[in-house]
């Protein structure tokens, strides 16, 4: 992203941190791209190693200055000592690979150290790994439609958003927290994603009301101008109009790839797409990136919602921070969304709010677009809106 000349000088300096974190003694290799190995002798116990890892974690998570650049770059580490092992070169890799893959699995700054009990959940998560790659194949992905109402005198529908769900055909449905860490890991997310967006347009396309869809991207797909070029495809097969689409990101992805996700963000927006922050208020938060960033919409998380009216007394209703929320929102000129309303208490509360959006269970779960699309009874709405 920031080209080649960065890319080495982030590798440089990546590799000095891992130095300064090890003994003198320490024997460390670069295995090719951007993974490294460290080898330690006298390393005995399981609490020392975690001890060197933690630290590695710790450094090579911390912002890089290089150049004009500020960057974020996290990392993940496996270990294994030897006596865990079968004693042998090869053996002592592959476990630390494997506390690697678990590391990578539960999220960038995290350690683990290779146990037995990892072999059984690798060889599980690769074989979801083959299942998911013949699920594209052959055509086991599914969207899911949740309406969403925009707050006045009456909730009405306003758009969709959609949710990729996977029908296997022996295990049935797969929550999508279980499979799309995959997705995203081997780089799966990338077809499945231009699928999404390209089925979501066509499906809402089909409909004679000006409805929206709101579709999730990953950070995966911020790689090039991969994502870009997506939408763009989507919208042209389907004929959608680019205001009818609205795009999802996660504010982690805003802090950890900054200035890639900011000028995709900005073409697809001067294009006419918009964008939305989901799960604002559960990541960093921070103000200044609502300043720098291209965005249109703010998602206020389900976790918030659902403490409306809760034991005022005790400070853990969430009333005054969606309030203020929404109107940080309004000053700034973003609409918001509220997740995961269930109740009409809830409702009432966040029309005084004045929040702009609404969707949750109260409405509606998340269904197959015939159901979702005939249940939302489009006709009487559109003319409720008009």
């Amino acid at each position: 992203t920031y080209g080649h000349p960065i890319g080495d000088k982030l590798l440089k300096a990546a590799a000095e941190r891992i130095r300064s974190s090890v003994r003198d003694a320490d024997l460390i290799f670069r295995l090719g791209g951007d993974e490294f190995a460290v080898m330690q002798f006298g390393v005995e116990s399981r609490d020392a190693a975690a001890i060197v890892a933690n630290r590695l974690c710790s450094n090579l998570c911390k912002p890089y200055q290089l150049d004009s650049y500020h960057i974020i770059s996290g990392a993940s580490v496996g270990s294994a000592l030897w006596g865990d092992t079968d004693q042998d070169r090869i053996s002592i890799l592959k476990c630390a690979d494997a506390a690697l893959y678990k590391a990578k699995a539960l999220g960038r700054g995290t350690f683990e150290i290779y146990g037995v009990e990892m072999d059984d959940a690798i060889a599980s998560r690769r074989r979801l790994e083959i299942e998911l790659r013949s699920a594209i194949d052959h055509q086991e992905l599914e969207l899911y439609y949740q309406p969403k109402y925009s707050l006045g005198l009456e909730p009405v529908l306003m758009g969709f958003e959609a949710l990729v769900r996977w029908k296997h055909p022996q295990r049935g449905m797969i929550p999508p927290l279980e499979f799309i860490g995959v997705a995203e890991e081997t780089g799966l997310i990338v077809p499945i994603g231009a699928w999404v967006l390209e089925r979501a347009c066509r499906d809402v396309q089909s409909m004679t009301d000006n409805l929206t869809v709101a579709v999730n991207v990953s950070a995966v797909q911020f790689s090039g101008a991969g994502v870009v070029d997506a939408v763009l495809a989507a919208l042209s097969a389907s004929g959608l109009e680019p205001h009818r689409l609205e795009i999802e990101i996660t504010e982690t992805m805003l802090i950890r790839q900054n200035d890639r996700v900011a000028l995709q963000l900005e073409d697809l927006r001067q294009r006419g797409i918009r964008v939305a922050l989901d799960d604002f208020g559960t990541g960093y938060s921070s103000l200044g990136y609502l300043h720098s960033y291209p965005v249109d919409t703010l998602k206020i998380d389900r976790s918030f919602v659902s403490r409306i009216g809760a034991e005022k007394d005790s400070g853990k209703d969430s009333g005054p921070i969606i309030r203020a929320i929404v109107a940080m929102a309004t000053e700034l000129g973003l609409t918001t969304v509220a997740e995961g309303v269930e109740t009409a208490e809830q409702l009432r509360a966040l029309t005084d709010f004045q929040c702009t959006c609404v969707q949750g269970y109260y409405f509606s779960p998340p269904q197959p677009a015939a159901i979702a699309f005939s249940k939302a009874n489009l006709g009487s709405q559109a003319r409720e809106a008009a």
